[in-house]
């Protein structure tokens, strides 16, 4: 290995101790230094351990602007998607968590056909309402636009 390798691979396993000693502080220093060397890191987790420490943290701006890092390293990764809808719908841009969210929606729709995914549903359900209270769109209009993304999912949701 190189001495770049060596030094990655340190840094990711001393963000790892620092987290199972809920050393949240220390371990978003040491994983933002990580993502700054390398910013594809393991394809986007470096961004996006970082972004739910940093939430963790109450750091808002800094926690969705990673989880959007994240998500850019692989727009259709279920989990990137979901912390970025979840805190672009929490921390003030509904709109955006909405579009994330159709996304989302639409490329996990062949669950839904499969009819194997009432958890999946549930959730989908709960952040439509999230983003209804947050003014993203009425419950209507959600319900249509993720119509479009996903005609199997629509008569399964909660609303």
């Amino acid at each position: 290995m190189t001495d770049r390798s060596d030094n990655l691979l340190s840094l990711s396993s001393r963000a790892d101790l620092l987290l199972d000693t809920n050393q949240l502080v220390e371990a978003a220093e040491v994983l933002f230094e990580l993502v700054q060397m390398q910013p594809n890191w393991e394809r986007g987790d470096g961004w996006f351990q970082l972004s739910c420490i940093q939430d963790q943290l109450g750091r808002a701006s800094e926690a969705l602007a990673s989880a959007e890092k994240a998500m850019l390293q692989q727009p259709h990764h279920p989990l990137y998607l979901m912390q970025f809808v979840e805190l672009a719908s929490r921390y003030g841009e509904p709109n955006i968590a909405l579009a994330a969210f159709e996304t989302m929606v639409h490329d996990s729709c062949s669950q839904f056909e499969a009819s194997q995914c009432q958890d999946s549903v549930d959730k989908y359900s709960r952040i439509a309402h999230q983003l209804a209270s947050r003014n993203a769109a009425s419950l209507g209009v959600i319900r249509q636009r993720l119509e479009l993304a996903c005609q199997a999912l629509v008569g399964r949701l909660n609303f």
